[in-house]
C-alpha cells in the first residue's frame, strides 16, 4: 500500500466517522462535540496506520511517518476548514475567530495525529511479536522438524534452517 493509498483510507475513515457519529448523535438528541470529532479523528488514524502495516508487511518508517504525519494534518485541516465554512453560513463568524479556532484546533489534532501515529506503531510491533511467538511455539509441538537452534536461551527462531538431526534421534 502507498502513502496515498494510507491518506484515501484515512480521509474516507475520519469523513465517515465525523458523520456516522454526528448522525448517530442527533438520532439520540445529543449534539456533536470537539470530544466526538476527537475519537474519530483517533479511530481513523488508527485505523489507517494498522492497514498500511498489515497490507505491507512492516510499519512506517520515520521518513514515512513524517509525510504520513503531514499529509493527516493537510487533510483534517481541510475538513475542520469545510466544517466551519458551513457553520458561518448560517451565522456570523469573524474571519479571527475562525483563524483562531482553526489554529487551536489544528495544533490540538496535530499533537494527536502524531501520537496516534507512534500508538499504531507500538500496536503494530505487539501483534507482530506476538505472531512471532505463536508461530515459534507452534514449531514446538513436536510435530514439527523445525526447532529452536543454540541449546539453551536459543538464538531464536530460524524458520530456514530446521534442525533435522533432533528428529532423527527420535
Amino acid at each position: 500500500m502507498s502513502l496515498v493509498a494510507l491518506l484515501g483510507r484515512f480521509a474516507l475513515a475520519y469523513l465517515l466517522l465525523l458523520f456516522g457519529i454526528a448522525i448517530g448523535l442527533h438520532l439520540i438528541g445529543l449534539q456533536s462535540n470537539s470530544g466526538t470529532n476527537t475519537a474519530a479523528l483517533l479511530g481513523a488514524v488508527m485505523w489507517a496506520c494498522l492497514a498500511f502495516a498489515k497490507k505491507n508487511g512492516r510499519y512506517l518508517s520515520n521518513s514515512e511517518q513524517r509525510a504520513t504525519f503531514l499529509g493527516m494534518l493537510i487533510v483534517d485541516l481541510l475538513l475542520q476548514s469545510s466544517i466551519i465554512l458551513l457553520v458561518s453560513t448560517t451565522s456570523t463568524l469573524s474571519f479571527g475567530a475562525v483563524l483562531l479556532t482553526l489554529a487551536l484546533v489544528g495544533g490540538l489534532h496535530a499533537l494527536a495525529i502524531w501520537l496516534m501515529i507512534g500508538v499504531a506503531g507500538r500496536q503494530y510491533a505487539k501483534e507482530a511479536a506476538q505472531a512471532q511467538r505463536n508461530l515459534g511455539a507452534s514449531h514446538l509441538d513436536g510435530k514439527s522438524p523445525v526447532r529452536l537452534h543454540g541449546g539453551r536461551g536459543g538464538s531464536g527462531f530460524h524458520p530456514a534452517q530446521p534442525n533435522l538431526s533432533a528428529e532423527t534421534e527420535r
